[in-house]
Order: C-alpha cells, then sequence, then structure tokens
C-alpha cells in the first residue's frame, strides 16, 4: 500500500482503510522485527519501529498522557448552570493568555491546563456560591501545533484539532504529499521533560508554560517543558500493510515534526541556520550542506555532526563528523547520498548558555525560512 501523492482523496482513502482518522480506536503495535546492524544489535530499521512503539504506548495509555496547555487563540466554553451570566460562555484566549468573563473578571489561561484553569474558576466562583458547579470545555484548538514539512502541498505549522490527531491526518491538513515525495517520512516527537532536568532548563531560559521554574514540571501540577528528539524513519515503501497502518496512527502532539522526503535531496535538520531540505548537486559535501543551511548556530556541537545514510541493507550507516577538523584540512570532508540526514547536535554547556532548549524551534525556523516545498 502506497500514500497516494496527486490528492487528499488518496490519504483519505488510506485513512479509512486503516482506521486512523482520529478516533480513539487504535490498531495493535506490531513487533519490530529483527536484524542486526554495523554498530548496534538491532538493525536500525527495528530501532525506528521500536521506537515508534514507544510513542503509540506513551500517547495512548491513559497513565501517561499529557493535559497540553491552554495557549493563544483557543476558544473555550464555560458554563456554570446556577448562573445565568455565566452559561454557555465561549470566550477566545487573548495573545497575552488571558480571558475575561462576567462577574468573574480577568483570568490567566494561557499556559494552564484545562484542569487547572477549572480549579482557579472554581476558587473564584466559591466567593459567589457553596460548592460550585461547571462545565469546562475547549472547543477550538488554535495553539496546538505540529509541523508538517518537505514534499506536502501546503509546507508549514498546522493545527491539531483534536487530542487524538494523528500522522495521516496531519498530512491530510497539508494537503497531501505533492509528486516528489517519496514514502519515506522523518517524525520527530515531542517528549516531556520533568523534574531536576526541567526544573533547570527553565531557569537557564527554556521555554515553559510559567515563568516559575517549578511550572515546568507536570509533577508539581505545571504545564510540561516539551524537547525535540532525533527523527524516527517511517519506511512505508518497506512496510507491509499492517505496519504501515499502526506507523500512520501514531497521535501526534504539539511541537512534533513531520517531513515528508522528496527525490533527490538531502534533509539537514538540529542547531543549523536554516533546516530544511536541499538539493543533491554534483560534489556536494558534509561542508557545503552545512553551509547551504545558513551555518552552525551558536549551540552546535561542531566536533560531532552525524550522517545517517540507507545503505539499502534494512540498516542505517551512522557516519560522524568533525567539522573543525574538516575545516582544517586533517579530514575529509565527506560527500553526501541522495537521502542522506544531517543531524546537527547541542552541546550541553552552549546550550545552557544560549538560554533556549529545542522545543518546536528548529520548526518554526524552517516554516517561516522555506518558500517552497521539498
Amino acid at each position: 500500500m502506497r500514500i497516494e501523492r496527486a490528492s487528499v482523496a488518496g490519504l483519505a482513502l488510506l485513512a479509512l482503510a486503516a482506521g486512523c482518522g482520529g478516533a480513539a480506536r487504535h490498531p495493535t503495535a506490531p513487533g519490530p522485527g529483527g536484524g542486526g546492524g554495523a554498530v548496534p544489535a538491532r538493525s536500525s530499521t527495528a530501532i525506528d519501529a521500536a521506537r515508534l512503539q514507544n510513542v503509540f504506548r506513551e500517547r495512548t495509555t491513559g497513565a501517561t498522557a499529557i493535559d497540553y496547555p491552554i495557549g493563544p487563540g483557543d476558544l473555550i466554553e464555560i458554563s456554570v448552570p446556577a448562573m445565568p451570566e455565566l452559561q454557555q460562555q465561549q470566550v477566545r484566549v487573548a495573545g497575552t493568555g488571558v480571558i475575561s468573563l462576567p462577574l468573574l473578571g480577568d483570568l490567566q489561561a494561557g499556559g494552564r491546563t484545562e484542569e487547572q484553569l477549572r480549579r482557579e474558576l472554581e476558587e473564584r466562583l466559591a466567593a459567589y456560591m457553596h460548592r460550585p458547579e461547571l462545565s469546562l470545555l475547549v472547543k477550538e484548538y488554535h495553539s496546538r501545533q505540529v509541523g508538517v514539512l518537505g514534499s506536502v502541498k501546503e509546507p508549514g505549522l498546522h493545527t491539531a484539532s483534536h487530542r487524538n490527531a494523528t500522522i495521516l491526518d496531519m498530512i491530510s491538513e497539508a494537503g497531501g504529499l505533492t509528486e516528489e515525495a517519496t514514502q519515506r517520512l522523518l517524525f520527530m516527537p515531542v517528549e516531556a521533560v520533568a523534574g531536576d532536568e526541567a526544573r533547570q532548563l527553565a531557569t537557564a531560559g527554556g521555554i515553559a508554560s510559567d515563568a516559575s521554574p517549578a511550572a515546568a514540571d507536570p509533577a508539581a501540577g505545571g504545564a510540561p517543558l516539551l524537547k525535540a528528539t532525533n527523527p524516527i524513519v517511517i519506511d512505508l515503501e518497506n512496510m507491509n500493510e499492517r505496519s504501515q497502518h499502526f506507523a500512520l496512527s501514531v497521535p501526534v502532539r504539539p511541537g512534533d515534526t513531520i517531513i515528508a522526503l522528496g527525490g533527490g535531496q538531502i534533509f539537514v535538520q538540529g542547531w543549523v541556520e536554516k533546516p530544511g531540505a536541499y538539493p543533491v548537486t554534483r560534489g556536494l559535501t558534509l561542508l557545503g550542506a552545512i553551509a547551504g543551511a545558513g551555518g552552525p548556530a551558536f549551540p552546535a556541537k561542531r566536533t560531532t555532526v552525524k550522517i545517517l545514510r540507507d545503505n539499502g541493507a534494512q540498516e542505517r550507516e551512522l557516519i560522524l563528523a568533525n567539522l573543525e577538523e574538516i575545516e582544517h584540512g586533517a579530514a575529509i570532508d565527506p560527500p553526501l547520498r541522495e537521502g542522506d540526514l544531517i543531524q546537527v547536535d547541542a552541546a550541553g554547556t552552549k546550550l545552557a548558555a544560549y538560554g533556549v532548549y529545542s522545543f518546536f524551534t528548529n520548526v518554526i525556523r524552517v516554516g517561516l525560512s522555506m518558500a517552497t516545498p521539498f
């Protein structure tokens, strides 16, 4: 089974066949399979499959599900049956994160979870009634955005309109795949950071839901601080039908990135000024690709740049390169091939000094800087 490239209708048909259009119904995760890699004990294909299973399991298990914060543009419906002024009140969250309600005045909704906002409302209503009863529903989400980039008709940031939105749903939101798209996707899920790491990052200037470092820790009742993870390669061409259905049914979360790869291109991601896909030209090398992506950003770890390459043997080759040695002629500048993925990680010390943790930063930069699809 292939993703139809010409239209959203093809994606819709696949969604119907897969049963993954955003309902609570989920398929059973297939086993990751075996196989040996050159360095790891398992092939990269098996490792990607196992990582995808873990993401699916974490996002469909109630005990580990994350209640993501409300954000600017979201439409909230609040109803207090005993108060006519507050029956079925619909209010949109302002850019500052504030909502205004009759009798209750201004409340900070942005950055709070639905449960946190509900508790705040109950506390304010306690001044007017004993044991207030209310209902709260986020009717429209406009702050929960997922990056869908590459060979799609409308690359950029797209809203996950419901909690069960899947990879396939987001590709459909982006207008479907273009004619140049291959059957390979890169999926970069975000994960929550909690405890000491979250507090340390928030103190250093990481993106959190509140000004206080404690608010970055979900265990303390705050909205989660998120970080990007390394990409998972979804190679639909080499999957059976059941595995395709499962992969496209994985739920997305705000901050995720989905990249549809096109033919004749390499992809540069991580801490470079202009991450994205670039055409493979004659004689293209690593230094040329990094330069074409605007060069390394300040936090970049220049001594260990990764090149991930499919070698056609059910495993992905990992090539490590030292940009500083290459620039000084002490190491060979490796030539690149079609489909190579270049990953520029951050050095920990530089990242803390830079004061920004990688939450959706690259997606936003790509969405703003890419004038054309891959």
